[in-house]
């Protein structure tokens, strides 16, 4: 029997989405910091982890979800804690260098 499962990496929330050109890649959050690794369509493990996003000092990054475009664009997106915001970056050449880092959503609190 082949065993299906596989301990990759310590960090939370992780994703695992099928790209278009057959790599998994494998999305997460590790000690607040947004990462990515990717896993080629033979391989056993993933490779080394790209960090995409580290917060400010006291804040966590957190719930990373990828979406990927027709063009091959990457977009990789977040909660920022504790700020209640949406946060999002671009990736142009597969993942390697993420770029053009916004706020796409931002919880505004009214005061009694």
């Amino acid at each position: 029997m082949h065993r299906m499962q596989k301990y990759e990496n310590p960090g939370g929330y992780g994703r695992v989405k099928l790209l278009s050109d057959g790599r998994q890649a494998l999305v997460y959050d590790d000690g607040g910091q947004c990462k990515i690794r990717f896993k080629q369509p033979k391989a056993k493990v993933f490779a080394s982890p790209i960090v995409v996003a580290t917060p400010p000092a006291g804040a966590h990054y957190t719930n990373a979800e990828l979406i990927e475009l027709q063009d091959g664009t990457l977009i990789y997106a977040w909660n920022h804690r504790w700020d209640t915001k949406i946060k999002v970056k671009y990736s142009f050449d597969g993942g390697n260098t993420w770029k053009y880092e916004q706020t796409l959503y931002e919880q505004k609190w009214e005061s009694d």
